[in-house]
């Protein structure tokens, strides 16, 4: 059954009421627990005094007939010892509520704000789904949760990405696909409403650091990333002969001539070919290392290879795609777009070069 949102709210109170009566009653017997250790080991710390002290008389008055409290046995074993196993699950359990109590509390602050803060809600959500195993009665509160999270994240997408699409067709650009994820060209814009953050990527290869969640933002960063891997001036055939190099290198620390290198390690040679000299012969500093990503080589490698099909004298360079355990892993393969979307290339992990 669904509540509504006011429901929910009264549910959700309902049970923080509930829980922090239990959270009270153990923090109360958890300080009496404290207080008795305190006054046992008073009390311990007294007697150990007296016993210390009349020994010290003994030894100056050795004929002195021993007095009656002298012979108090040992108190008995303290009540803070007898009690620090359940005082330890009582602090457990203590702790677990605090967690309960912060969770009901985002949940109602989540609800009670206008528009519903996804943020909060989510976060919420998250707390709950980790609670519900060991707080049976949080289960329904969990589901009803996700039902409002996922009616939010629905109404947050075609909100913002209405408002995200007349901003890129005002430019003249079209966007594909519906929230979270969108397409524009090659370029996919992943939009993150539970960290209200976006990301842009080049295929599946992230351009740039996270971003906030703004349409001028995205927009912004849209822009720099299609100039910075589509917008530049390379020269083809410079570009071919130093990832021939690179390709050489790899081959020769592997031990190997003349067969396939793995194309990031190529990648990572070649970009480290790309230096200036300062960087390489003087001092490689950050301030004059000259950067090259991997959504701008995965670029390169589709104009030059696949499109311009471009030689290295008699030599043709050849992409191999990944097997599946190598798209797992960055430091294995390289997502190279081949048509005009994201979604559209391969994950490409060998590079070779040979004669036709």
């Amino acid at each position: 059954m669904f509540m509504s949102q006011e429901e929910l709210i009264a549910q959700a109170e309902h049970l923080r009421q509930a829980y922090n009566q239990r959270r009270n009653l153990i923090s109360g017997i958890l300080k009496d627990i404290r207080g008795s250790y305190q006054a046992q080991r008073r009390e311990q710390d007294r007697y150990a005094r007296l016993k210390a002290n009349y020994s010290q008389y003994l030894e100056i008055f050795p004929d002195e007939q021993p007095l009656e409290v002298a012979m108090v046995p040992d108190p008995p074993q303290a009540t803070w010892l007898i009690l620090e196993a359940p005082r330890a699950r009582l602090s457990t359990n203590l702790k677990a509520l605090d967690r309960v109590a912060s969770a009901l509390k985002t949940l109602n602050d989540s609800l009670r704000t206008k528009p519903t803060d996804v943020v909060k809600l989510a976060k919420a959500h998250e707390m709950l789904q980790k609670l519900q195993s060991s707080f049976p009665d949080l289960s329904m509160l969990a589901e009803q949760c996700a039902s409002l999270l996922e009616q939010a994240y629905e109404d947050l997408s075609v909100t913002f990405g209405g408002t995200l699409r007349d901003a890129f067709a005002a430019e003249g650009l079209a966007v594909e696909g519906r929230p979270p994820k969108l397409d524009v060209g090659r370029f996919c814009i992943d939009l993150n409403f539970a960290k209200r953050q976006a990301r842009i990527l080049y295929g599946k290869e992230p351009v740039g650091k996270p971003l906030k969640l703004s349409v001028e933002g995205i927009l912004r960063a849209y822009r720099a990333a299609h100039k910075a891997i589509m917008g530049r001036q390379v020269d083809g055939q410079k570009w071919l002969q130093r990832l021939y190099e690179a390709w050489q290198v790899v081959n020769f620390r592997n031990g190997r001539r003349a067969q396939d290198a793995n194309l990031v390690a190529c990648y990572i040679e070649l970009a480290l070919h790309s230096q200036e000299p300062a960087f390489l012969n003087k001092e490689p500093r950050k301030s004059l290392f000259k950067e090259y990503s991997r959504a701008q080589f995965a670029y390169d490698a589709d104009r030059f290879i696949n499109r311009e099909q471009l030689k290295y004298g008699k030599l043709k360079p050849f992409m191999r795609s990944s097997s599946r355990q190598q798209t797992e892993s960055s430091e294995r393969s390289i997502w190279i777009v081949t048509g005009d979307k994201p979604s559209v290339g391969s994950y490409v992990s060998t590079l070779s070069f040979k004669e036709e």
